[in-house]
């Protein structure tokens, strides 16, 4: 008998870490303007090792354009910004997408990411609601970015806060 061999608490975890859901409904998704133009973007940057800042209107549907075409790339990855504002989540949710260990000390945690992102062939990291972003957790972006100049392709995309943050930025001649 395997009953009550985990509690509700662990079944809830493990559902959490591999975004299982209850409804087993399979979504339609249209390839409309927008998604072409993300796929075009995602494609390009990912064979020349461009990287994109993509500033748009909310509910267009660039987040949900992003994940799938994620999903169907090669070492392509998804960093939703919304659910990690402070650098240290911020890190942990790249090196979960990574697959890499999020456990341990900051800076081992930190460093496992820059590795990975430069021994992956060609990978793509697509990082959503960029705006959202405290701005340590931005400087550190910017650091690994360097790290990982001449290897990996990094997609930022938002809406107004991103844009906010862009023109107060260029307005108060803010770092980075």
């Amino acid at each position: 008998m395997i009953e009550n061999i985990l509690s509700l608490g662990q079944w809830l975890n493990i559902g959490s870490k591999f975004q299982t859901a209850k409804n087993d409904y399979e979504m339609k998704l249209v390839k409309t303007e927008v998604y072409l133009a993300m796929e075009d973007n995602f494609n390009f940057c990912q064979a020349t090792k461009t990287s994109m800042i993509l500033v748009d209107d909310c509910g267009i549907g660039k987040t949900r354009c992003a994940m799938d075409i994620v999903s169907k790339m090669k070492n392509a990855f998804y960093v939703d910004c919304s659910q990690s504002q402070t650098k240290i989540r911020f890190v942990k949710q790249l090196a979960a997408a990574l697959g890499c260990d999020t456990t341990g000390k900051y800076y081992d945690i930190l460093e496992t990411v820059k590795y990975a992102l430069n021994i992956i062939e060609s990978p793509f990291v697509c990082v959503d609601e960029f705006g959202d972003l405290e701005y340590n957790a931005y400087l550190e972006l910017k650091g690994i970015m360097n790290a990982t100049k001449h290897n990996c392709t990094w997609y930022a995309m938002g809406a107004d806060g991103l844009r906010a943050k862009i023109t107060k930025g260029i307005n108060n001649h803010k770092v980075g």
